[in-house]
């Protein structure tokens, strides 16, 4: 943090002696820059710098009053964002009471339900809810489900963001360290073009500074609420023994039917060719027998 402090006083103060040459320039120039310290002060104690998060005491690193740079501080706790999957299978017909019961569940915790969908028609009913729900109530949550139907899946995964917290966090105290100094060098600035210069650069530090809290304010969303998704389905009734018995004679029946059709169809085409067979039967016998008389 103090290189970056540096550098940006380095920049401003190259700007500075590149654009002017009075006086007043040579003399801001020769001043060090801190967040609001007067020319000819030292340089910049622990509370213009800040300490890492999660930083130990640099070794023999001290201030002009002697207290050591970098103070440890009570190290951050885990930043777990967590995540999870579950498939809730319920009665017919009862899937629109699940789907409030779920969205309940998630409001009687303290959360909310991020998006839902629900499709109670057609050959396929279904459901889907994503909870955002804090983690200590993660646990309770998923009892709540399991009272609600049969839970056919379920996953959760926990994805370890404790050093994404602390980064963001440094970078933050860095730029807005850096935003202090070049808006102590813009006071300073008397050539409109440093005055331009300067603000270009406080542009940019202002920009990342948004970007990243933004980015910070997300990170902490995810850590304080899990993200739940839940799919609803309906379970398909059985049929009973007697019913799938009734079904066999069913079929059964149909099927000797159309065997039944079958040999009557088959029968009606041989018909013909079963007479003309008999014609030519009778009339071979009684050729025969004219040819070969029975002896008297």
């Amino acid at each position: 943090m103090v290189m970056s402090m540096v550098a940006a006083g380095g920049l401003g103060a190259a700007v500075l002696a590149g654009c002017g040459g009075s006086a007043g320039h040579s003399a801001a120039l020769r001043a060090p820059v801190s967040a609001g310290a007067p020319s000819g002060a030292s340089s910049p104690g622990p509370s213009s710098l800040g300490t890492h998060p999660l930083g130990t005491p640099s070794p023999g690193a001290s201030s002009a009053s002697g207290t050591s740079l970098g103070q440890a501080v009570t190290p951050l706790a885990p930043q777990i964002i967590r995540t999870g999957d579950v498939r809730l299978r319920v009665g017919a017909g009862k899937l629109t009471r699940a789907f409030e019961d779920v969205s309940g569940l998630a409001t009687g915790h303290g959360g909310f339900v991020a998006s839902s969908d629900l499709s109670p028609g057609g050959p396929d009913p279904s459901g889907q809810l994503v909870l955002r729900v804090a983690n200590a109530q993660v646990g309770a949550v998923l009892a709540g489900l399991h009272h609600l139907g049969t839970v056919t899946a379920e996953s959760i995964q926990g994805t370890d963001a404790t050093g994404q917290v602390v980064d963001l966090a440094a970078q933050l105290t860095t730029l807005r360290s850096e935003e202090v100094a070049v808006r102590t060098l813009l006071g300073r600035a008397q050539n409109i073009g440093d005055i331009l210069t300067i603000q270009n650069q406080l542009f940019s530090l202002q920009t990342q500074v948004q970007q990243l809290t933004g980015q910070q304010r997300t990170l902490a969303d995810q850590v304080t609420y899990a993200t739940i998704s839940v799919e609803l389905t309906t379970a398909t009734t059985p049929a009973a023994p007697s019913g799938t018995l009734a079904r066999a004679w069913a079929l059964a029946g149909h099927h000797v039917v159309a065997v039944a059709r079958g040999l009557l169809l088959a029968a009606g085409w041989a018909a013909p060719l079963v007479v003309l067979g008999g014609i030519a039967g009778g009339s071979w016998w009684v050729l025969r027998r004219r040819r070969h008389p029975n002896p008297t």
